[in-house]
């Protein structure tokens, strides 16, 4: 799953935004700054999240995303129902972890299924 979104470069400041994506997997959450895997800002896994993403407030549409310690990424998308998918999705995704095949997320329909069998083709 692969999302365009603005990623907040200043938490002081949650209007100072640039463009990225943001991807997410069974295993973790990427923030990119472009479409090339080589471009990885950060990464935080599922196992070190300490809590679930949540809807920042006074920032509409923008995610705080948190791993252990000062692991933290914000991204923003267009507004708080986008913004609750992707937290619907990253929720999915956990569960999927836990072996619980469910749809992930309407825009994309991908499915934890189809998700494992991509991971799966890429093990050795």
């Amino acid at each position: 799953m692969l999302v365009p979104v603005k990623r907040i470069k200043n938490w002081e400041d949650y209007c100072s935004k640039e463009d990225a994506f943001l991807t997410m997997s069974v295993y973790m959450v990427n923030v990119l700054k472009t479409k090339d895997p080589g471009s990885l800002i950060s990464n935080i896994l599922y196992s070190n999240s300490e809590n679930k993403p949540t809807i920042l407030g006074g920032a509409p549409g923008c995610i705080d995303f948190r791993g252990r310690g000062d692991t933290r990424e914000g991204v923003c998308l267009s507004n708080n129902d986008e913004a609750k998918e992707i937290i619907a999705a990253y929720e999915s995704f956990f569960r999927c972890q836990k072996g619980k095949a469910e749809r992930v997320i309407k825009v994309t329909n991908v499915t934890c299924e189809n998700t494992q069998k991509q991971v799966s083709q890429y093990k050795s």
